[in-house]
C-alpha cells in the first residue's frame, strides 16, 4: 500500500470511516479526486472490497497526533469521523470537514446519514477539484491487510518456522503511542528485538516502526499485522496451533 503521494495528482480528499469511505468512494469515482486515508483508516486498504476502487490511492502521515502538521500539507479538504480530532489550526480550518460522533466550531459538519441514503459528500468533492496536491511527506509503501483470515493461509508456514527454530516468539504490540517525539519506546522496542520475533500490531503505535524494514523469515513478514485486531489475530492464530498441533488453548 502506498504511503507517499501518487505522482502527478491535482485533486486530493481524506477521510476516516469505513462507511463513510466507501460513500465518498462511490460519490467522486470519475470525478479525478484521489481519495488517502490517514491514521487507523490505513487497514481499510486491506479489505477486498476496497480494491475495486482505483480512486483510493494510499495514505497520507501517520498517526492522529501529527493532523495538526500533516492535514495543512496535505492541502486539500479532510473529512474527519473519529473522536480524535484535535483543534483545527486555521490554515486548513475552511478545508476541514466533520461528521458523525465527532464535530468542531467553525468547521463543516456533514449530516448524519438516513436509512435509504448516503451522506452528501458533494462540497468536499466540489472543493477537492480546487486543490493543490498534497506535500509529499514519506515515500515507498507497507504491507497491510494481515488480518485474522491472512494469518490463518500462513499457519502451516508459521508453525513449520516455530518447529524449525526459525521463529522463537511472537509479540503483540498494543496501544496508543504518545505524541511526544521523545516517547520512542515502541520503535526502541522494536529495533531491540531478536530477527527471530514476529509481530503484530494493534492500535497507531504501528506509526512508530512501519517504516522499518525489518525483513522477513521464509517469506513471512516479521511485522505480520498492521490492522486494528492484532489480538484478535493472534488469539486466532494460537487456537489454530492448539487445533492442529496439540496445543493447549487459550482461556
Amino acid at each position: 500500500m502506498r504511503i507517499g503521494i501518487k505522482p502527478g495528482i491535482t485533486q486530493v480528499s481524506g477521510v476516516a470511516d469505513f462507511q463513510d469511505l466507501q460513500d465518498l468512494l462511490e460519490q467522486s469515482a470519475g470525478s479525478g479526486i484521489d481519495i488517502y486515508t490517514h491514521g487507523e483508516m490505513i487497514a481499510a486498504h486491506g479489505y477486498p472490497a476496497f480494491k475495486k476502487y482505483f480512486n483510493l490511492v494510499g495514505n497520507y502521515g501517520g498517526a492522529w497526533q501529527d493532523q495538526k502538521t500533516q492535514f495543512g500539507k496535505f492541502q486539500g479538504p479532510v473529512l474527519v469521523t473519529s473522536n480524535s480530532l484535535q483543534q483545527p489550526k486555521k490554515g486548513y480550518t475552511a478545508k476541514a470537514y466533520t461528521s458523525g460522533m465527532v464535530g468542531w466550531p467553525d468547521v463543516a459538519h456533514v449530516e448524519k446519514r438516513r436509512t435509504d441514503k448516503s451522506k452528501d459528500f458533494s462540497k468536499i468533492i466540489e472543493q477537492a477539484q480546487d486543490c493543490d496536491p498534497p506535500l509529499a511527506l514519506t515515500e515507498g509503501s507497507v504491507t497491510v491487510g494481515c488480518g485474522r483470515h491472512a494469518l490463518m493461509e500462513l499457519t502451516d508456514n508459521i508453525s513449520a518456522a516455530i518447529k524449525s527454530g526459525d521463529i522463537q516468539r511472537i509479540i503483540v504490540l498494543i496501544g496508543c503511542d504518545g505524541r511526544h517525539k521523545e516517547r520512542r519506546y515502541y520503535t526502541q522496542l522494536v529495533e531491540s528485538l531478536p530477527a527471530d520475533t514476529l509481530i503484530l500490531t494493534a492500535g497507531d503505535t504501528k506509526y512508530r516502526f512501519h517504516q522499518l524494514d525489518l525483513g522477513e523469515i521464509n517469506g513471512i513478514p516479521l511485522t505480520g499485522c498492521r490492522t486494528s485486531a492484532g489480538f484478535l489475530c493472534c488469539y486466532g492464530l494460537y487456537n489454530a496451533f492448539a487445533k492442529n498441533h496439540a496445543v493447549r488453548p487459550y482461556q
